[in-house]
């Protein structure tokens, strides 16, 4: 991971929707909560959402920690919003705007 991909995790994906950022680690019941739906939905890993292992990647530790001011996994990263913990409505919220996005492009095509 690089340093510019640390300032801003979230990348445009489409002119709509930002690239959902979940900062996780393995053995983690809310990061696993906070997979669930977002597979359910069939977003496309690496495209609509993005996985890093917090455990794996001391730059992207850090930079949940220094940065955003967190010390809990998961920590999820939309846009200009950001949290930390299983928040279901946020995560809802965000798969709902993808979705809605990959659908506007799709019919734009």
């Amino acid at each position: 991971m690089t340093a510019a991909t640390l300032e801003a995790p979230a990348q445009e994906t489409t002119a709509q929707a930002p690239v959902l950022t979940v900062y996780s680690k393995p053995a983690c019941v809310q990061c696993d909560a906070t997979y669930r739906p977002i597979e359910r939905a069939g977003l496309i890993s690496g495209v609509e959402y993005v996985s890093i292992d917090v455990t794996q990647d001391p730059e992207a530790a850090a930079f949940i920690k220094d940065e955003l001011g967190y010390l809990q996994a998961p920590v999820v990263v939309f846009g200009d919003k950001h949290w930390s913990g299983f928040r279901h409505d946020e995560v809802k919220a965000a798969i709902a705007e993808i979705l809605s996005a990959r659908e506007s492009n799709a019919e734009a095509a």
